[in-house]
Order: structure tokens, then sequence, then C-alpha cells
């Protein structure tokens, strides 16, 4: 993936980080003091509270956007800054680290490359990577995780697991 690409990307999903974050559910108005997701996840309760199931107009909608945050929420129950995240993506994109990083260039298939015999349930597959973190003060050390469970740490920049 050429650079030009990597910073699509991250435009991207830092759009989709502004849009959501500035988005308010309109089913009901929130107090302006609601500022952090367990006050304005606290508010959306007890409004809805005494109202039946079946008359809760637009308690799917807050159910999909507390699902959504509640996954991408600081501890403190914080959005996430949009505009930080931005300045930080840029940084890190300018960052020696970055520029110097050979992650993406030597990536070869070293097996397996049989599909593993089919189980009672279900094929099993090969397996694919969900997530790749790079620890955020050395560059060396990742993270890999995988759909099916699997969690892999490297510290020599992916020569050993």
């Amino acid at each position: 993936m050429s650079r030009t690409q990597k910073m699509l990307y991250g435009i991207a999903a830092i759009l989709m980080v502004s849009f959501f974050g500035l988005g308010r559910i309109n089913a009901q108005p929130v107090s302006q003091n609601a500022k952090s997701f367990y006050e304005i996840d606290k508010e959306k309760k007890e409004y809805w509270e005494n109202i039946p199931m079946e008359e809760r107009k637009g308690w799917k909608q807050y159910r999909r956007w507390n699902y959504f945050w509640e996954q991408r929420l600081y501890p403190t129950g914080e959005f996430p800054n949009a505009s930080q995240i931005m300045n930080d993506y840029y940084k890190s994109l300018n960052s020696k680290t970055y520029k110097n990083s050979t992650l993406g260039k030597n990536w070869t298939l070293i097996g397996p490359i049989d599909n593993p015999e089919s189980q009672e349930v279900r094929d099993q597959g090969l397996g694919r990577i969900n997530i790749v973190r790079i620890h955020p003060k050395n560059p060396l050390e990742l993270w890999v995780g995988a759909s099916t469970g699997g969690v892999w740490r490297t510290t020599d920049h992916g020569k050993t697991w």
C-alpha cells in the first residue's frame, strides 16, 4: 500500500470519527450540560424508563449509537477529539519512525497454504488478521489480532512472534 493510500485511509477514518462524533441522537434533546457518554446514557435511560417498549420512538437508533460509542470512548466517558486524532495522525506520517519503517515492504507468505481438515461444525479456514498495532514508543513492538481470537506479539519488528 502506498503512502498516499495510507493517508487516504487515515483521512477517511478521521472523517468517520468526526461525523459520528458530531452527530447526536435527535429523538430527544440532550441537556447542554451533558458532556460525557455516561451522562448522556443516564439521561436517555431516565427518559425511556416509564415509556412502554412499543412506544419508544428512537430507542433502536439510540441503542445503535450507544453500542458504537461505548467501544470508542476514553475510560472517563469522554468522546475522542477528532481534531486531536487528525493532528496525531499527521504527526505520525511525518515522524522519522514512519518514514524509516520497513513494515509492509517485505511481507511474504510462509504458510500454511492448505486448508485445515474440515471440523464437524464448520470449515475452519486459514484465518485472517483483523488488526495490527505498533507500539507508540517502540516501533519494533507489534501486536497482531486474528478474527478467530489469537493475539501475537513481536518485539523485533516481526522476525519472531
